[in-house]
């Protein structure tokens, strides 16, 4: 049985601000082999923790980490509490970090501009992360966004999914008028819902 906590925080800061998604699963067994404390890991691929943090006005991290050898990740963001259709994109993680040797982690993440109203995969975002002219947070730093993140297996293979923020069952369900679709609609719709907390 799979068993997740979590706790998925903004706070805004001076100049950004940082959300939280840490979880825990049931991951697997390991075996007992040379070098591996424990053995290799040997569970299915599932995602640990998630984070979006503004670096500053201009630029946004999401960052993941899986229990398991992850291959990539997704990020899906929509502006789930903003007048309909909502604006959405999607990015892929990259690996940065993984225990080769052992299997128990990989680290992704995607460091992008904000605030491009023609936003470019991978490259940039529409969402900001800066503030109006009267001090209100805009997307990244403020009570409007959902967020689904994905992970992929060592295969390329669909492995876990969880989405957290304003408004996750209609982010899931798809039963908010967005601009643009995510990838793979159908792996969306089995994503766990997790908790977010300001």
């Amino acid at each position: 049985m799979i068993h997740r906590i979590a706790a998925f925080g903004m706070v805004a800061l001076v100049a950004g601000c940082e959300g939280d998604l840490t979880d825990t699963k049931d991951s697997g067994d390991t075996g007992e082999t040379t070098g591996c404390v424990g053995g290799p890991f040997t569970g299915p691929v599932v995602i640990a923790a998630a984070n979006i943090s503004c670096v500053d006005d201009n630029t946004v991290l999401f960052e993941m980490s899986t229990d398991g050898i992850a291959s990539d990740g997704l990020v899906f963001s929509q502006e789930t509490a903003n007048p309909t259709p909502n604006f959405s994109d999607e990015h892929s993680l990259a690996v940065v970090d993984s225990d080769a040797e052992c299997g128990t982690f990989t680290d992704l993440e995607r460091e992008l501009s904000t605030g491009i109203v023609n936003f470019e995969t991978d490259v940039s975002t529409l969402f900001r992360c800066d503030e109006s002219a009267g001090g209100d947070p805009y997307h990244h730093n403020a009570v409007v966004m959902t967020y689904a993140f994905r992970a992929y297996d060592s295969t390329g293979a669909f492995a876990d999914c969880v989405i957290a923020g304003e408004n996750p069952t209609a982010l899931r369900d798809g039963t908010i008028k967005r601009v643009n679709e995510p990838a793979n609609p159908s792996e969306i719709a089995s994503c766990d819902i997790e908790k977010l907390t300001y």
